[in-house]
Protein backbone atom coordinates (compact mmCIF):
# COMPACT_ATOMS: atom_id res chain seq x y z
CA UNK A 1 0.00 0.00 0.00
CA UNK A 2 1.09 3.72 -0.58
CA UNK A 3 -0.32 6.65 1.63
CA UNK A 4 1.24 9.73 -0.02
CA UNK A 5 0.29 13.54 1.67
CA UNK A 6 1.57 17.24 0.90
CA UNK A 7 1.61 19.39 3.57
CA UNK A 8 2.18 23.40 3.23
CA UNK A 9 3.61 24.68 6.70
CA UNK A 10 3.57 28.52 5.51
CA UNK A 11 -0.48 27.99 4.56
CA UNK A 12 -1.23 25.20 7.01
CA UNK A 13 -3.08 23.00 4.55
CA UNK A 14 -2.57 19.59 3.69
CA UNK A 15 -4.01 16.97 1.09
CA UNK A 16 -3.90 13.59 0.81
CA UNK A 17 -2.54 12.18 -2.31
CA UNK A 18 -3.78 8.96 -4.25
CA UNK A 19 -1.61 6.70 -6.08
CA UNK A 20 -2.98 7.91 -8.94
CA UNK A 21 -1.75 10.98 -8.34
CA UNK A 22 1.63 10.44 -7.05
CA UNK A 23 3.20 10.79 -10.19
CA UNK A 24 1.85 14.94 -9.77
CA UNK A 25 3.15 14.66 -6.36
CA UNK A 26 7.11 14.30 -8.09
CA UNK A 27 6.75 16.66 -10.18
CA UNK A 28 7.03 18.78 -7.18
CA UNK A 29 10.21 17.48 -5.84
CA UNK A 30 12.84 20.00 -6.92
CA UNK A 31 11.54 22.78 -5.04
CA UNK A 32 13.58 24.08 -1.76
CA UNK A 33 10.59 27.17 -1.14
CA UNK A 34 6.89 27.39 -0.66
CA UNK A 35 7.00 25.24 2.63
CA UNK A 36 5.38 22.43 0.32
CA UNK A 37 6.86 18.67 1.81
CA UNK A 38 5.44 15.41 1.00
CA UNK A 39 5.29 12.28 3.07
CA UNK A 40 5.06 8.95 1.13
CA UNK A 41 4.82 5.81 2.73
CA UNK A 42 5.45 2.03 1.47
CA UNK A 43 4.23 -1.05 2.71
CA UNK A 44 3.66 -4.37 1.54
CA UNK A 45 3.97 -5.37 -2.37
CA UNK A 46 4.98 -1.43 -2.63
CA UNK A 47 8.30 -1.45 -1.17
CA UNK A 48 10.31 -2.03 -4.25
CA UNK A 49 8.58 0.78 -5.93
CA UNK A 50 10.22 3.04 -3.14
CA UNK A 51 13.61 2.60 -4.52
CA UNK A 52 12.58 4.48 -7.98
CA UNK A 53 10.64 6.75 -5.78
CA UNK A 54 13.57 8.16 -3.66
CA UNK A 55 15.74 8.36 -6.69
CA UNK A 56 13.60 10.85 -8.24
CA UNK A 57 14.25 12.77 -5.00
CA UNK A 58 17.90 13.06 -6.68
CA UNK A 59 19.25 10.09 -4.30
CA UNK A 60 21.54 8.20 -6.55
CA UNK A 61 21.15 4.39 -6.74
CA UNK A 62 24.65 3.34 -6.27
CA UNK A 63 23.80 4.70 -2.36
CA UNK A 64 20.11 3.15 -2.77
CA UNK A 65 21.31 0.13 -3.01
CA UNK A 66 23.57 0.14 -0.02
CA UNK A 67 21.48 1.41 2.32
CA UNK A 68 18.65 -0.26 1.58
CA UNK A 69 20.12 -3.89 2.12
CA UNK A 70 18.66 -5.83 4.61
CA UNK A 71 20.84 -4.92 7.86
CA UNK A 72 20.25 -6.72 11.19
CA UNK A 73 20.21 -3.48 13.35
CA UNK A 74 19.09 0.06 13.04
CA UNK A 75 21.14 2.15 10.63
CA UNK A 76 22.14 6.09 10.68
CA UNK A 77 23.53 7.85 7.78
CA UNK A 78 24.13 11.19 6.62
CA UNK A 79 23.78 11.75 2.65
CA UNK A 80 24.37 15.13 0.82
CA UNK A 81 20.84 14.84 -0.31
CA UNK A 82 18.94 13.15 2.44
CA UNK A 83 19.16 11.87 5.58
CA UNK A 84 18.09 8.02 6.07
CA UNK A 85 17.61 5.67 8.75
CA UNK A 86 16.03 2.60 10.20
CA UNK A 87 14.46 1.67 12.95
CA UNK A 88 12.66 -1.30 14.61
CA UNK A 89 8.96 -1.33 15.54
CA UNK A 90 7.99 -3.65 18.21
CA UNK A 91 5.37 -5.80 19.45
CA UNK A 92 4.84 -8.18 22.09
CA UNK A 93 3.24 -11.42 22.54
CA UNK A 94 3.57 -14.84 24.26
CA UNK A 95 5.94 -15.53 21.83
CA UNK A 96 8.60 -12.62 23.19
CA UNK A 97 9.11 -10.02 21.02
CA UNK A 98 8.73 -9.50 17.35
CA UNK A 99 10.01 -6.47 15.08
CA UNK A 100 9.46 -5.06 12.24
CA UNK A 101 12.05 -2.88 10.23
CA UNK A 102 10.80 0.68 8.83
CA UNK A 103 13.39 2.52 6.96
CA UNK A 104 13.31 6.40 6.30
CA UNK A 105 14.36 9.06 4.16
CA UNK A 106 14.22 12.31 4.91
CA UNK A 107 14.76 14.84 2.20
CA UNK A 108 14.05 18.80 1.82
CA UNK A 109 10.82 18.53 0.70
CA UNK A 110 10.23 14.84 1.07
CA UNK A 111 9.76 11.86 3.78
CA UNK A 112 9.60 8.59 2.76
CA UNK A 113 9.11 5.23 5.12
CA UNK A 114 9.60 1.72 3.47
CA UNK A 115 7.94 -1.30 5.77
CA UNK A 116 6.85 -4.40 4.51
CA UNK A 117 4.67 -5.90 7.31
CA UNK A 118 2.11 -3.19 9.06
CA UNK A 119 3.53 -1.10 11.61
CA UNK A 120 1.77 0.24 14.82
CA UNK A 121 4.14 3.15 14.85
CA UNK A 122 3.43 4.39 11.40
CA UNK A 123 -0.75 4.04 11.60
CA UNK A 124 -0.15 6.11 14.73
CA UNK A 125 1.46 8.76 12.78
CA UNK A 126 -1.29 8.86 10.34
CA UNK A 127 -3.78 9.22 13.17
CA UNK A 128 -2.18 11.99 14.72
CA UNK A 129 0.20 14.05 13.05
CA UNK A 130 -1.89 15.99 11.36
CA UNK A 131 -3.79 17.36 14.38
CA UNK A 132 0.34 18.62 15.41
CA UNK A 133 0.42 19.49 11.90
CA UNK A 134 -2.43 22.44 12.27
CA UNK A 135 -1.43 23.58 15.85
CA UNK A 136 2.41 23.58 16.36
CA UNK A 137 4.27 22.45 13.05
CA UNK A 138 6.54 25.16 12.17
CA UNK A 139 9.01 22.62 9.81
CA UNK A 140 9.15 19.40 8.29
CA UNK A 141 11.16 18.29 11.59
CA UNK A 142 7.96 17.87 13.52
CA UNK A 143 7.59 14.51 11.44
CA UNK A 144 10.43 13.04 13.00
CA UNK A 145 9.79 14.40 16.57
CA UNK A 146 5.99 12.80 15.71
CA UNK A 147 8.41 9.04 14.92
CA UNK A 148 10.49 9.89 17.78
CA UNK A 149 7.02 9.93 20.10
CA UNK A 150 5.23 7.09 18.95
CA UNK A 151 8.29 5.12 18.56
CA UNK A 152 9.03 5.70 22.64
CA UNK A 153 4.99 5.01 23.20
CA UNK A 154 5.14 2.01 21.62
CA UNK A 155 8.46 0.66 23.32
CA UNK A 156 6.65 2.28 26.85
CA UNK A 157 3.72 -0.17 26.06
CA UNK A 158 6.02 -3.36 24.80
CA UNK A 159 7.96 -2.46 28.68
CA UNK A 160 4.13 -2.72 30.70
CA UNK A 161 3.44 -5.78 29.11
CA UNK A 162 7.20 -7.28 30.29
CA UNK A 163 6.55 -5.95 33.32
CA UNK A 164 2.86 -8.37 33.41
CA UNK A 165 4.49 -10.78 32.56
CA UNK A 166 7.21 -11.22 34.95
CA UNK A 167 4.62 -10.66 37.51
CA UNK A 168 2.74 -13.14 36.35
CA UNK A 169 6.27 -15.51 35.93
CA UNK A 170 7.02 -14.24 39.88
CA UNK A 171 3.69 -15.48 40.84
CA UNK A 172 4.21 -18.98 39.28
CA UNK A 173 7.58 -19.46 41.03
CA UNK A 174 5.98 -18.77 44.78
CA UNK A 175 2.88 -20.59 44.00
CA UNK A 176 2.97 -23.52 42.23
CA UNK A 177 6.16 -24.07 40.25
CA UNK A 178 7.05 -26.88 37.55
CA UNK A 179 9.78 -27.42 35.24
CA UNK A 180 8.00 -25.69 32.68
CA UNK A 181 8.48 -22.42 34.74
CA UNK A 182 12.22 -22.04 34.02
CA UNK A 183 11.99 -22.37 30.16
CA UNK A 184 9.55 -19.52 30.67
CA UNK A 185 11.86 -17.61 32.72
CA UNK A 186 14.72 -18.64 30.17
CA UNK A 187 12.62 -16.82 27.27
CA UNK A 188 10.92 -14.42 28.80
CA UNK A 189 14.93 -13.45 29.76
CA UNK A 190 16.33 -14.07 26.34
CA UNK A 191 13.32 -11.33 24.98
CA UNK A 192 14.22 -9.10 27.33
CA UNK A 193 17.99 -8.82 25.79
CA UNK A 194 16.44 -8.42 22.25
CA UNK A 195 14.10 -5.99 22.89
CA UNK A 196 16.85 -4.68 24.88
CA UNK A 197 19.05 -4.02 21.81
CA UNK A 198 16.16 -2.18 19.66
CA UNK A 199 15.77 0.06 22.31
CA UNK A 200 19.20 1.17 22.71
CA UNK A 201 20.16 1.34 18.83
CA UNK A 202 16.63 3.17 18.58
CA UNK A 203 18.24 5.77 21.40
CA UNK A 204 21.27 5.99 18.79
CA UNK A 205 19.32 7.11 16.06
CA UNK A 206 17.35 9.42 17.46
CA UNK A 207 20.09 11.02 19.24
CA UNK A 208 22.56 11.03 16.08
CA UNK A 209 18.84 13.29 14.51
CA UNK A 210 19.08 15.35 17.70
CA UNK A 211 22.76 16.18 17.13
CA UNK A 212 23.39 16.03 13.56
CA UNK A 213 24.21 19.01 11.95
CA UNK A 214 21.68 18.92 8.56
CA UNK A 215 20.46 21.51 6.58
CA UNK A 216 17.49 18.65 6.57
CA UNK A 217 16.77 19.29 10.09
CA UNK A 218 15.40 22.25 11.48
CA UNK A 219 17.40 24.01 14.92
CA UNK A 220 14.16 24.02 16.70
CA UNK A 221 13.49 20.28 15.93
CA UNK A 222 16.44 18.74 17.78
CA UNK A 223 16.10 19.89 21.15
CA UNK A 224 13.22 17.75 21.35
CA UNK A 225 14.26 14.83 19.49
CA UNK A 226 17.01 15.30 22.14
CA UNK A 227 14.76 14.81 24.70
CA UNK A 228 13.23 11.40 23.43
CA UNK A 229 16.31 10.34 23.18
CA UNK A 230 16.73 10.66 26.68
CA UNK A 231 13.25 8.99 27.33
CA UNK A 232 14.95 5.70 25.20
CA UNK A 233 17.62 6.24 27.56
CA UNK A 234 15.24 5.75 30.38
CA UNK A 235 13.16 3.31 28.90
CA UNK A 236 16.63 1.21 28.50
CA UNK A 237 17.33 1.37 32.04
CA UNK A 238 13.85 0.26 32.82
CA UNK A 239 14.21 -2.69 30.49
CA UNK A 240 17.52 -4.06 32.43
CA UNK A 241 15.38 -3.09 36.12
CA UNK A 242 13.19 -5.78 34.86
CA UNK A 243 15.22 -8.24 33.84
CA UNK A 244 17.23 -7.74 37.41
CA UNK A 245 14.19 -8.26 38.96
CA UNK A 246 13.42 -11.26 37.06
CA UNK A 247 16.97 -12.72 37.76
CA UNK A 248 16.77 -11.79 41.22
CA UNK A 249 12.80 -13.48 41.72
CA UNK A 250 14.84 -16.70 40.51
CA UNK A 251 17.83 -16.41 42.63
CA UNK A 252 15.54 -15.98 45.51
CA UNK A 253 13.23 -19.18 44.63
CA UNK A 254 16.29 -21.09 44.18
CA UNK A 255 17.37 -19.73 47.19
CA UNK A 256 14.34 -21.03 49.28
CA UNK A 257 14.20 -24.42 47.45
CA UNK A 258 17.81 -24.69 48.87
CA UNK A 259 17.23 -24.08 52.27
CA UNK A 260 13.99 -25.98 52.18
CA UNK A 261 15.89 -28.93 51.03
CA UNK A 262 18.89 -28.72 53.66
CA UNK A 263 15.59 -28.09 56.30
CA UNK A 264 14.53 -31.54 55.09
CA UNK A 265 18.10 -33.11 55.00
CA UNK A 266 19.24 -32.18 58.26
CA UNK A 267 15.89 -33.92 60.05
CA UNK A 268 16.45 -36.80 58.09
CA UNK A 269 20.20 -36.71 59.58
CA UNK A 270 18.85 -35.80 62.89
CA UNK A 271 16.37 -39.00 62.79
CA UNK A 272 19.29 -41.44 61.32
CA UNK A 273 21.32 -40.01 64.19
CA UNK A 274 18.43 -40.90 66.75
CA UNK A 275 17.82 -44.74 65.04
CA UNK A 276 22.23 -45.47 65.11
CA UNK A 277 22.27 -46.16 68.96
CA UNK A 278 19.18 -47.85 68.64
CA UNK A 279 20.41 -50.60 65.94
CA UNK A 280 23.50 -50.52 67.92
CA UNK A 281 21.70 -52.07 71.13
CA UNK A 282 19.53 -54.31 68.77
CA UNK A 283 23.02 -55.88 67.64
CA UNK A 284 24.66 -56.01 70.50
CA UNK A 285 21.95 -58.01 71.38
CA UNK A 286 21.39 -60.12 68.76
CA UNK A 287 24.30 -62.06 68.64
CA UNK A 288 23.67 -65.47 69.53
CA UNK A 289 25.85 -65.88 72.50
CA UNK A 290 25.26 -67.91 75.33
CA UNK A 291 27.15 -66.08 77.47
CA UNK A 292 25.26 -63.07 78.10
CA UNK A 293 23.84 -62.63 81.37
CA UNK A 294 20.80 -60.50 80.62
CA UNK A 295 19.42 -63.15 78.24
CA UNK A 296 18.51 -65.17 81.02
CA UNK A 297 17.37 -62.51 83.32
CA UNK A 298 14.20 -62.38 84.65
CA UNK A 299 13.71 -58.52 83.94
CA UNK A 300 16.25 -58.13 81.37
CA UNK A 301 13.69 -57.82 78.52
CA UNK A 302 12.18 -54.89 80.79
CA UNK A 303 15.42 -52.97 81.35
CA UNK A 304 16.37 -53.48 77.54
CA UNK A 305 13.30 -50.87 76.62
CA UNK A 306 13.44 -49.16 79.52
CA UNK A 307 17.05 -47.97 78.56
CA UNK A 308 16.18 -47.56 74.92
CA UNK A 309 12.97 -45.46 75.84
CA UNK A 310 15.11 -43.34 77.84
CA UNK A 311 17.92 -43.37 75.79
CA UNK A 312 15.42 -42.31 72.72
CA UNK A 313 13.21 -39.40 74.74
CA UNK A 314 16.83 -38.00 75.82
CA UNK A 315 18.05 -37.72 72.69
CA UNK A 316 15.28 -36.24 71.30
CA UNK A 317 14.74 -33.49 73.68
CA UNK A 318 18.60 -32.66 73.20
CA UNK A 319 17.90 -32.38 69.31
CA UNK A 320 14.61 -30.55 70.30
CA UNK A 321 16.53 -27.98 72.51
CA UNK A 322 19.39 -27.55 69.76
CA UNK A 323 16.46 -27.39 67.06
CA UNK A 324 17.85 -30.32 64.97
CA UNK A 325 13.69 -30.97 64.86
Amino acid sequence: MIIAAELDFQNKVDRQVTLEDLSQTLKFCDETTGGKFRWIDFSGEHVEAAVEVVEKFGVQRAVLDEVTRNRPVPYFLDLDECIFFTFLDADWSVSGVSTIPIAVFFGPTYMVTVHRDPSTVIDSIHKSYLRNFRRIALSPGFLLYELADHLSEEYTQVICEIAEDTEVIEDSLFEKSDEGVFTRVADLMRSTVEFYKVVVFAREVVHDLATTRSPFIHDTTQPYLEKKAVLLDRLSADIAAEREVLSESVNLYLSIVTHTTNKFLSRLTALGTLFLPLSFFAGVYGMNFDNLPELHWEYGYHTFWGIVITFTVSLLLFMKHKRWL
